[in-house]
């Protein structure tokens, strides 16, 4: 049933959606420090030390922070520098409390920002030399690699994965297929494949999760857009929560990549019963709680932090590195920052026909839909459908541009966030598509 938001009814409702999400929130933040508190007394280090020498004797894991893709394009290189910290976190300090363990977090520390030298130069020598605390992150995947890494080897874990990736895309691939027609598969996993770092993910597991869990959140919300009210407070509730997991995975890669199609996909399953205005509402409502979610278990993960190692030191890390990743004092002071500094930064990553291929969408997208126009001749109600649905893509921009430094920074990280703009103009055609072969069973006309 659909919810009316009143003058009257709006407290209840507030009341009630925010009790909701306060109680996921107290319930995910103990899952995830029991989570920490589990692995860590239940791993151990010399079998994970095992594993990673084999993994270096046999060339699985080398010194190259950014090893050049075996696909031969710059655009789908792979992150092996996130994935070393993460390999080497709480690695070696056994001897440490338990709760200093999971709150601190440390890693190897690095000199000239070589983590994956350190981790094999320790693993040579069989013993953590230095670490350095790194609690502004959950580590969700570290927990993850620490337990597969006991029981498989290196290569092993990056096939689960691959699995992981692909069922998840193929959820999502079956969901669109049936509400949007056979074209939505091509035009949602062509260009991922190959304006993305989708197809290399699972070489490094801190993107593979971050995929893995982004395409199922996306799924999972469309299945929610389809059967439930999404300004219902358990709808808010489910999508805060997803937020909340995602924050887990996440190291501040790509937040976007979820939301972004989520509110895709809200709008397009909202028009079609809908008015504009209750669409785009429902899809700010949508994107709106899943980064309350991420937001709110950040700094949850901050004071779980705080309350072990004290709150002076926390506090004067947290808020250095906010001002370093988005407007303050940067660490990267010496490179001019006008507006769209960090849009046009990201996009510019894209190399070897990447851009080229969201320019090609972008215009094959325009071409169908002036086909759709002509056709129909009802440019009247297609033209702010159009434009509900494209607005979407608004978020990755007003991400890159919050987070600017930290674009600047990773911009190959960022840039994956831009392959909506490829994505979600091809699946607005779709809305409107007229005939009956590969089309749309649901489109709006």
């Amino acid at each position: 049933m659909e919810a009316t938001l009143t003058t009257k009814n709006i407290l209840p409702w507030a009341a009630r959606t925010g009790a909701l999400c306060a109680a996921v929130l107290g319930v995910l933040v103990a899952v995830f420090i029991g989570l920490h508190l589990l692995v860590l007394s239940t791993t151990h280090d010399a079998r994970l030390m095992r594993t990673l020498a084999a993994a270096v004797q046999n060339g699985d894991l080398t010194m190259v922070n950014f090893p050049r893709s075996f696909y031969g394009r710059d655009g789908l290189d792979y992150d092996m520098f996130g994935e070393c910290i993460a390999l080497s976190t709480n690695l070696g300090n056994e001897d440490k409390p338990l709760l200093y363990r999971a709150a601190a977090t440390p890693f190897h520390g690095f000199e000239g920002a070589e983590p994956c030298k350190g981790l094999i130069d320790d693993v040579a020598r069989g013993h953590v030399t230095e670490q350095l605390e790194y609690y502004r992150y959950w580590h969700g995947p570290t927990l993850y690699l620490r337990t597969m890494l006991s029981w498989f080897a290196l290569p092993n874990v990056r096939v689960i994965n691959a699995l992981l990736i692909i069922g998840a895309l193929g959820f999502l691939v079956t969901l669109l297929v049936s509400a949007f027609g056979t074209l939505a598969a091509p035009f949602v996993v062509i260009p991922l494949a190959a304006a993305s770092n989708l197809l290399t993910a699972p070489a490094s597991t801190v993107h593979a999760l971050t995929w893995a869990w982004a395409l199922l959140s996306v799924a999972l919300v469309f299945r929610c857009a389809a059967t439930e009210d999404m300004l219902a407070p358990r709808s808010i509730a489910f999508v805060f929560a997803l937020g909340c997991v995602a924050n887990f995975l996440d190291d501040l890669y790509s937040p976007t990549i979820a939301p972004t199609f989520m509110a895709f996909l809200v709008i397009a399953t909202a028009l079609r019963t809908k008015t504009i205005a209750r669409a785009i509402t429902e899809a700010a409502f949508t994107v709106g709680a899943w980064f309350a979610g991420l937001a709110l278990t950040w700094i949850s993960r901050w004071l779980f932090a705080a309350s072990v190692l004290g709150w002076r030191q926390v506090w004067d890390n947290i808020s250095v590195s906010v001002r370093q990743r988005t407007f303050g004092d940067t660490s990267l002071a010496e490179i001019p920052k006008p507006l769209f500094t960090a849009t046009r930064t990201a996009f510019e990553t894209f190399k070897s026909g990447s851009d080229q291929m969201i320019v090609n969408a972008v215009v094959a997208a325009l071409i169908l839909l002036i086909v759709v126009l002509v056709k129909s001749r009802a440019w009247r109600f297609i033209a702010p459908r159009t434009l509900a649905l494209l607005s979407p893509l608004l978020l990755p921009v007003l991400w890159v541009e919050i987070a600017r430094d930290h674009t600047l920074i990773h911009p190959m990280f960022a840039y994956r966030q831009f392959v909506y703009f490829a994505i979600i103009p091809l699946m607005t055609v779709l809305c409107f598509w007229p005939w009956k072969r590969f089309g749309n069973p649901n489109r709006l006309i």
